[in-house]
């Protein structure tokens, strides 16, 4: 019986050892000398742990084991990894023991972090209002956190690109650990992304995101999400391009939600996203599809590839809120309210990209599609591909009323394309077709000497459709161009080209047979042009030597016959011809010459022939003089102006200005006037034997005596 008592006496010693030494424990800890032995314990853990050195101002326990921690700061070397003013550690202190950490929950307030070189590809600093984590447990041993449920506010974060192709001398390794994200929500933050060199940003102001499974390890530089949803009040983009310019796009409101997004050192991954903006109907956009991306393919021969597949239907707000900085001036008064619809589907890399599917389109207004591929980006010399298009226009009266055309409508039409590129050089063969009409152009250019050549067909084209308020007709042409070279005053530069109208149709009349001819050899231009139809029988030749410090050239011109009644000029039959000829030089700024004379004229009407006298034409111009004179028969007209063409023309225009000013105020100010007034002179006189006489005469019936006119203007003499 003594045996059976004291076996169950040191059994129930044993038992109540067992069941008191972890309370014992747990009442220890609330003694200061034992807190800070144990938080030591802990300090000294988690930074073998971490690689981190780990320090605070103050550490409090309270029941049943909740840690308050005051500044606590970790640094890596000379960086401050992470400094918050205060946390509170719901913490599970037994399994420190077994180098695991069970965590109830974490609460931090004004924190400031920054991941320095922790992260190979990525800068990540920023400041955090409160932090809360619902439960974590983390392994030291296998250095894995795993997060259950959190919650940030008011955080500041900055994300920025590292060029991992500087080398980087100084000795840094990446961060062993893993975190493991159950949902993360997100509520009042900013965010910054930067690409490296900064040449693109991205800041947003976040309302409310939640993050759901997601999943990051430091050391390989990976991060994905199960999940991601995302409402943002602001989103501004910032871009400089290869000028050196910033420009600046705002983004009205933004969600968006991401499901099983990856990224890491090797690529993007995004199976499915979708953000839109907005919400009253007609003003909302919307963008959709999935992103592959290994950051590999931009490398040639890597053999890796990247595909995209997006859909999207932007709204004319966002457009021209978002665009309106590049689209033309004042175009945001006629843009249609429609939305602009997108399908896109690419897939490929730096070796060969296949273009599946573009299309662009705006109802009643525009439908664009095209495919095709693009092979050898980076190379000019082997660089290859296709594009196909196909365009049909309905509506487009918006850019008739931006560009004032009045006068002018543009009717529905199609459009179809093939474009080529094949090393530098570059192809081209499209079909415009309206009603029955058609428009046929094929050229092509060769970057590395500098060749083109087109070719163009107008076949039954109603200019009508385009000018409704014109007699004009149908339109019949050809029109050729092959040449090498684009500086004109080098005679290595040569050009061949030709205009050939068929037929066109203005009123009554039927134009046709008209033929335009142009060639560019050795510095030398010439211009021939004939034309053989109902109205006119002529034949022009120009020719121009073009020099770098001056360009002469010469002009003849001779006019079989012009029907003028046909035209429509006089009351009765009257067909006239003559020969022009004219020569001058000129080097391009202020000083021309300009001889010429209009002879061996005749003009015939039904019952008589008139031979008009010949007229004979000169001008002159310097920096300081303009001389102008013609003479035909008794008629004298001459011009003189102590200014050259430029002075002359800023000084009239300023008198036209001050004029109309004054004349807007019904004011009349003659020494103002008088005192802008160029130095001219201009002179003209005839009697009964010249041209013009002749003209009034057998067109009109009038019988001109003659005219006397002289002009003097002065700054000093006044008129």
């Amino acid at each position: 019986m003594n045996i059976i008592r004291r076996i169950l006496k040191w059994l129930g010693i044993a038992l109540a050892t067992v069941l008191l030494t972890p309370l014992f424990l747990v009442v220890l800890l609330y003694i200061p000398p034992i807190q800070n032995w144990a938080i030591r314990k802990a300090i000294a853990v988690a930074s073998e742990g971490t690689g981190m050195t780990i320090g605070l101002d103050r550490v409090g326990i309270s029941f049943p084991l909740d840690i308050e921690l005051e500044n606590l700061t970790a640094t890596l070397g000379n960086d401050t990894v992470l400094h918050t003013a205060a946390v509170v550690i719901d913490l599970d202190f037994g399994n420190i023991l077994r180098h695991q950490v069970g965590i109830e929950a974490i609460d931090l307030k004004k924190g400031v972090f920054n991941s320095i070189d922790l992260i190979p590809q990525t800068s990540i600093a920023g400041r955090i209002g409160e932090l809360h984590i619902d439960r974590e447990d983390t392994d030291l041993k296998k250095r894995m956190a795993i997060l259950s449920g959190a919650s940030i506010s008011e955080c500041i974060l900055d994300i920025s690109m590292r060029d991992t192709t500087i080398t980087d001398t100084t000795e840094s390794t990446p961060l062993p650990w893993a975190i493991r994200v159950g949902q993360v929500d997100i509520y009042n933050s900013h965010v910054s992304f930067h690409t490296i060199g900064d040449t693109l940003s991205v800041i947003t102001g976040i309302n409310s995101a939640r993050i759901s499974g997601g999943d990051i390890n430091l050391e390989k530089a990976t991060y994905s999400v199960a999940s991601l949803k995302v409402n943002i009040d602001s989103l501004l983009l910032s871009m400089t391009d290869v000028s050196g310019t910033r420009s600046e796009i705002p983004i009205p409101s933004t969600a968006f939600r991401l499901s099983g997004t990856r990224i890491d050192s090797v690529g993007v991954t995004l199976p499915s996203f979708y953000i839109h903006t907005g919400t009253e109907e007609g003003q909302r956009s919307f963008v959709s599809g999935d992103i592959h991306l290994d950051f590999n393919a931009f490398t040639p021969g890597a053999g890796t590839n990247m595909a995209a597949n997006i859909k999207a239907s932007l709204s004319h707000t966002d457009i021209l809120g978002i665009a309106g900085a590049f689209l033309p001036e004042g175009i945001e008064k006629f843009y249609p309210a429609l939305p602009l619809k997108a399908e896109i589907s690419v897939q490929g890399n730096m070796d060969s990209i296949a273009v599946d599917t573009v299309h662009l389109s705006m109802p009643t207004v525009a439908d664009i599609a095209a495919d095709g591929y693009i092979a050898d980006l980076d190379n000019n010399d082997d660089r290859r591909g296709q594009l196909v298009w196909n365009v049909k226009t309905m509506n487009l009266d918006f850019v008739r009323r931006y560009a004032g055309l009045s006068g002018i409508r543009i009717p529905s039409m199609t459009l179809s394309a093939d474009t080529r590129v094949k090393g530098n050089s570059y192809q081209a063969d499209a079909i415009l077709r309206r009603g029955k009409g058609s428009v046929h152009v094929k050229g092509g250019i060769d970057l590395n000497n500098t060749a083109y050549g087109a070719k163009l067909s107008v076949r039954d084209i109603d200019m009508h459709d385009f000018m409704p308020g014109d007699s004009i007709g149908n339109l019949t042409l050809s029109a050729s161009i092959k040449g090498h070279g684009t500086d004109p005053y080098s005679k290595a530069t040569g050009l061949k080209g030709e205009i050939s109208l068929k037929h066109l149709r203005y009123k009554t009349l039927d134009i046709d047979n008209a033929r335009l001819a142009a060639l560019l050899k050795r510095g030398r231009a010439t211009l021939e042009l004939t034309c053989d139809n109902d109205i006119v029988m002529t034949n022009a030749c120009a020719g121009i030597n073009i020099g770098r410090k001056a360009t002469e050239a010469d002009f003849s011109l001779a006019v079989n016959r012009i029907n003028f009644h046909a035209l429509g000029i006089g009351r009765d039959s009257l067909v006239a011809s003559m020969m022009f000829s004219l020569d001058g030089q000129t080097d391009m700024k202020q000083v021309y010459r300009l001889d010429g004379s209009i002879h061996s004229m005749e003009l015939a009407t039904r019952d008589t022939i008139y031979y008009p006298l010949d007229i004979d034409i000169e001008f002159k111009t310097s920096e300081d003089s303009i001389l102008a004179r013609a003479n035909a028969g008794d008629m004298r007209l001459q011009f003189l102006a102590d200014e050259g063409i430029d002075s002359l023309a800023y000084k009239l225009g300023a008198v036209a200005t001050e004029l109309e000013k004054q004349m807007n105020a019904k004011l009349l100010n003659q020494e103002r006037l008088k005192v802008m007034l160029p130095r001219m002179d201009a002179a003209l006189s005839c009697g009964t034997n010249n041209p013009m006489a002749n003209l009034l005469r057998s067109m009109l019936g009038m019988t001109l005596n003659g005219i006397c006119f002289l002009y003097t203007s002065d700054a000093a003499d006044d008129l």
